[in-house]
């Protein structure tokens, strides 16, 4: 049984090999960058989902709160409008309907006293804490101040008389707050972290024009939001 000879059996050469795992390198190499890109677009999408949608729940707080500024159904509490100025708005309102803006509660020795009703006295504001960050904050009367938003970088109040002119100048006296009866807000708020892909060279401004916030040339996603609000009650 000498001399077989075995034909059509043949082997990768060592050439071979390497070509192929080059080849799926390559290809492996280019599925990780393309993951890497759709990566950083989704979470650059998440982030700007996440400020609009702040925009929009603090825009509807503000109108839902702004709305009933000197509210006054028994026509006695006369409410008023206490500050007016570029970031802080804050007013009175009859809430509960009993004609003023305290309410009798106990105190010891079975007697009431008079005493300020907390959400008869709103003040909505914007904070900047030691880090530089900004919140949108609610005062309320005895209650003290609650941040309602984080990374609000800027809260803008413009106040319109009946023929829609601006009011001016902030502070507003006495005089001039009992002229609003409009009220415009813009919001801009930017995302928690910053996107390196990404460059913010946009100057935000309100609806006059006013620029609220140069270009900063840095990595954050920010969104603006602007709103006209008719004060009701006056």
């Amino acid at each position: 049984m000498a001399g077989l000879k075995h034909h059509g059996e043949s082997g990768f050469t060592l050439v071979e090999i390497l070509v192929s795992l080059a080849m799926a390198s390559i290809v492996s190499i280019a599925i990780y960058a393309l993951f890497v890109v759709q990566q950083r677009i989704y979470l650059a999408q998440k982030q700007i989902a996440e400020i609009q949608q702040s925009l929009r729940s603090c825009m509807h707080l503000l109108e839902s709160g702004i709305k009933h500024a000197c509210f006054d159904p028994l026509q006695s509490a006369a409410p008023s409008i206490i500050v007016a100025d570029r970031q802080t708005f804050g007013f009175q309102a009859d809430l509960n309907a009993n004609g003023r803006l305290q309410s009798e509660k106990p105190v010891a020795g079975g007697s009431t006293a008079s005493v300020n009703d907390s959400n008869e006295q709103i003040t909505y504001g914007l904070s900047i804490n030691a880090s530089g960050i900004g919140s949108l904050t609610q005062t309320n009367w005895n209650a003290g101040s609650s941040a309602i938003a984080d990374y609000i970088e800027c809260l803008d109040f413009v106040y319109l008389d009946a023929t829609g002119n601006i009011i001016s100048p902030f502070p507003l006296s006495e005089n001039d707050r009992r002229r609003i009866r409009s009220v415009e807000i813009t919001l801009v708020a930017r995302s928690e972290n910053q996107n390196v892909s990404h460059l913010d060279n946009t100057t935000y401004t309100n609806l006059r024009g006013d620029e609220l916030i140069k270009n900063k040339n840095d990595h954050y996603h920010r969104r603006s939001l602007s709103k006209i609000i008719l004060l009701r009650n006056l």
